[in-house]
């Protein structure tokens, strides 16, 4: 499948038209929904989106018009399949920044916000999802959006620190936030995810 991608978007840089035309659209059926799933996984950081879905087919529409362009940027290196994953990603951050006036990496946010440089966190975060699909990434947010209706007030609890933890803060600042020690924040990140890991092996039985 790298091979079939590499060729494609060597096509895209070809003088015919058609041929590039032709590579684009083979590259849109095969390769949309990753895309999709990369945008996603940012846009959902966004705590006060209302439909992040929406919001990812916008962006990830913004990412195949422009692909074309972006394939003249591309160099025979590594797998295709991760270039393409960086370019869905840096769209989806830019896109997150735009929405929100800040991004979870931008360097002088805040002592409290975790730092890293635009093009780290673009990276890390197309490196951490080549191993998650997309049904994946909508179950863990099914899972997530529970506890956040849940009537078990520590459950709601849980929701408002994966918001906070998503958007960047530190242990630290997540303790002050909800009145919770930094020892404790961390034990909280544990208690969830086992929580999440449960919930995930309950649902398919």
């Amino acid at each position: 499948m790298s091979a079939e991608l590499g060729q494609l978007l060597l096509q895209m840089r070809s003088e015919s038209k058609e041929v590039r035309e032709t590579a684009w659209a083979a590259c849109y059926q095969a390769y949309r929904d990753i895309v999709w799933t990369r945008v996603f996984y940012v846009l959902r950081t966004i705590s006060w989106l209302r439909e992040p879905r929406e919001a990812t087919e916008d962006v990830t529409s913004d990412v195949f018009v422009g692909l074309v362009e972006a394939a003249k940027q591309y160099r025979e290196e590594g797998k295709p399949e991760q270039w393409l994953a960086q370019v869905a990603v840096r769209a989806a951050l830019r896109a997150r920044e735009k929405l929100t006036g800040d991004w979870k990496g931008r360097r002088g946010s805040g002592a409290t916000r975790r730092n890293v440089s635009f093009e780290d966190e673009a990276n890390a975060i197309a490196a951490e999802l080549d191993s998650v699909d997309r049904d994946e990434l909508l179950e863990l947010e099914r899972r997530i959006a529970e506890l956040r209706s849940s009537a078990e007030p520590r459950h709601q609890r849980w929701a408002e620190f994966i918001d906070l933890y998503r958007d960047g803060y530190g242990y630290e600042e997540i303790g002050k936030r909800l009145s919770l020690t930094e020892a404790t924040a961390r034990n909280w990140l544990v208690a969830i995810r086992k929580h999440l890991a449960s919930s995930s092996r309950a649902a398919n039985g």
